[in-house]
């Protein structure tokens, strides 16, 4: 499995390769975490992988230059020669919340989270899928910006947020920019569905 692993991730090498520097080894630990940490958090990973750094993952994922839309075209792409091109290939759009404390992390608000049925403290972002049978990939996601996030200039400089992203969208917005996007990069699917939103 493990072998397997490596011989998938490393098609995507050339994109954790920055001009003076390679992240690959912080991307990788980071994988690893994911699939052998109980919790998906920072420290559980750091003691899942213990050749992990938690400060230089950290790093890799909050502050390093690798382009994530890039990583997240080449899913796409290889999602769709998987399960592209075929009469019940379909893109499915959903939502989905995390449950967040405290107000720092980007598009923190009370708003509904629909994985516990209330409102509540949480990130909320909108995820698109390619499908074909019983068959899934995830192919793009965009975090909602709620309008409090987004009326606050000093709040979206201080936790990153690119100035392009700084407008408030709808849930149903971001999905229609998500379907342009995949069509765009030329996904093959006969249909789009998306929950009760």
């Amino acid at each position: 499995m493990a072998e397997r692993l490596n011989r998938f991730s490393s098609r995507y090498h050339p994109h954790f390769q920055l001009v003076t520097r390679s992240v690959m080894d912080p991307a990788g630990h980071y994988l690893c975490g994911l699939f052998q940490a109980t919790k998906k958090n920072m420290e559980r990973m750091e003691e899942a992988v213990p050749e992990a750094d938690y400060e230089q993952v950290q790093h890799f994922l909050s502050e390093s230059p690798w382009s994530s839309p890039a990583v997240m075209k080449q899913v796409a792409q290889d999602a769709d020669r998987l399960l592209g091109g075929r009469p019940d290939s379909s893109f499915l759009i959903d939502e989905s919340g995390f449950t967040k404390k405290g107000t720092h992390s980007v598009g923190v608000a009370r708003q509904y989270n629909g994985r516990l049925g209330k409102i509540d403290n949480c990130q909320v972002g909108v995820f698109a899928t390619l499908s074909s049978g019983t068959s899934v990939c995830p192919v793009d996601v965009r975090l909602y910006l709620p309008k409090e996030w987004t009326q606050d200039a000093a709040r979206c400089r201080g936790a990153g947020i690119p100035v392009a992203q700084r407008r408030h969208r709808t849930k149903q917005v971001l999905a229609l920019e998500m379907v342009q996007a995949a069509r765009q990069a030329g996904l093959r699917f006969a249909w789009v569905q998306g929950d009760g939103a």
